[in-house]
């Protein structure tokens, strides 16, 4: 059986994988309700919206992950709702 909140698992969706990879590794793991990509998606965006700023003079290259990760959140949520 499954135990705790499945949304920090899902996270990597968007922190690893692009295109079809993202893509595929959601319909892997379909099982998984719209509450948790939800909560998921917050997993993504807690620590890309605070690296933006904090890493943009010490690590751009941080900084810029951050940035593609909210990007791709917000993509999907217009993708999926």
């Amino acid at each position: 059986p499954r135990r705790g909140d499945p949304a920090a698992d899902l996270a990597p969706a968007w922190w690893t994988f692009t295109g079809d990879a993202r893509t595929l590794y959601r319909e892997e793991l379909a099982d998984y309700g719209p509450e948790a990509w939800w909560r998921a998606r917050g997993w993504a965006l807690l620590p890309s919206l605070t690296g933006i700023d904090y890493y943009r003079n010490t690590f751009p290259r941080m900084a810029e992950h951050g940035r593609r990760t909210v990007t791709a959140v917000l993509q999907d949520i217009e993708r999926f709702g």
